[in-house]
């Protein structure tokens, strides 16, 4: 595989990892769409 290719695909899964970091542990969607911060505001 091109090396290119390799190295887009390592950042991608890096970015999935630090994504992870920031999101709590429990992921419920049912209390994130509850959640007044995630409400839009109209």
């Amino acid at each position: 595989m091109d090396y290119r290719i390799n190295a887009w695909l390592e950042d991608i899964i890096r970015s999935i990892d630090e994504i992870y970091d920031f999101l709590p542990e429990k992921r419920d969607f049912f209390e994130y769409q509850n959640d007044l911060k995630n409400k839009k505001k109209r």
